[in-house]
């Protein structure tokens, strides 16, 4: 599998980094030889418009992974690819008018251009992170994995390194040949490289983003209309989304030989900590499933719901 950096998110990036929201932790400041390079080269432009607006489109609702997923409507120019439209899902993700997030794109097209960040970017699209992630990823072919795990097919796939966020996005594009994204946070590697986990959270990452694929959809047929819930609805859906693709990363990860059985207990706490609290309760229903009772994933999804009870209204 080949892993790259992506040019939109690395300048929605850079331009989060230089914005005032460090309290989000959500950008990896951690000094290296990269955040070195960014600040002696971008810091003038502190005070750019795309700079200064960000918290406040971040705070309206343009932020996590809604950024990767409006980079992929967006060409290298910053507009809006006119082979498909925008997804409502995108939209309803943001809380103002969206033409808010139309008019920021022009302050972003306008710092691209002043920085020089295409020329930057190409001197450090490859760099070393990505070849180590690159080199444990190629051991595993996670579609191929996931495919025969769930017994139901996915989109075409790719995986993408992202040098700033810490935080990893699983992102759906159904207007692009219908392609899923696994975007890696670079922070949550190095950190993982520091703690010796690092083979370990390689594989977790990828294999838990490209999940949200299938288990984000399936959860969204239990709404009448899945882009218009409540707070409650909201946190009840993610905590439930959470716990099963943390639950079939764990199975995934014993299969694997990369933990074993008796890791579940340190895992499945680890999960508590994530917003995933029924992920442990599920681990034990997976192993029914994997008996070969059920056809699918999908005839077997209704059990694991169950645990998280029924939807707030």
């Amino acid at each position: 599998m080949s892993i790259s950096t992506d040019y939109r998110i690395e300048l929605f990036s850079l331009i989060g980094f230089l914005s005032d929201i460090e309290g989000h932790y959500t950008f990896d400041y951690t000094e290296t030889e990269y955040t070195n390079r960014l600040n002696e080269c971008f810091s003038d432009f502190s005070n750019h418009k795309a700079v200064k607006e960000f918290p406040k489109i971040w705070e309206n609702g343009l932020c996590w992974d809604a950024i990767p997923f409006l980079a992929f409507h967006l060409d290298n120019n910053f507009e809006f690819k006119s082979d498909f439209e925008i997804s409502k899902r995108l939209i309803a993700r943001y809380d103002n008018n969206f033409k808010e997030v139309t008019d920021y794109l022009i302050h972003v097209k306008d710092f691209a251009k002043v920085s020089n960040f295409k020329d930057f970017y190409n001197k450090y699209a490859e760099n070393i992170l990505i070849e180590e992630v690159s080199e444990e990823a190629s051991k595993i072919d996670y579609r191929k994995s996931i495919e025969g795990y769930l017994k139901l097919k996915l989109y075409d796939s790719k995986v993408i390194l992202s040098n700033l966020f810490i935080s990893s996005f699983g992102v759906t594009m159904e207007y692009e040949e219908k392609k899923i994204y696994s975007i890696i946070g670079g922070g949550s590697i190095r950190m993982a490289k520091k703690n010796n986990g690092f083979r370990r959270v390689v594989h977790s990452i990828i294999w838990h983003e490209f999940l949200h694929s299938v288990v984000n959809p399936l959860s969204d047929r239990l709404f009448s209309n899945p882009l218009e819930k409540n707070d409650e609805q909201v946190e009840w859906y993610c905590q439930l989304n959470e716990s099963i693709i943390w639950a079939i990363t764990f199975r995934l990860l014993v299969k694997h030989k990369i933990l074993q059985e008796a890791h579940k207990d340190w895992y499945y706490n680890n999960a508590i900590r994530n917003g995933a609290p029924k992920a442990g309760s599920m681990n034990e229903l997976l192993i029914d499933y994997e008996n070969g009772n059920y056809s699918n994933f999908e005839d077997f999804y209704p059990r694991l719901q169950k645990l998280c009870g029924s939807i707030p209204r």
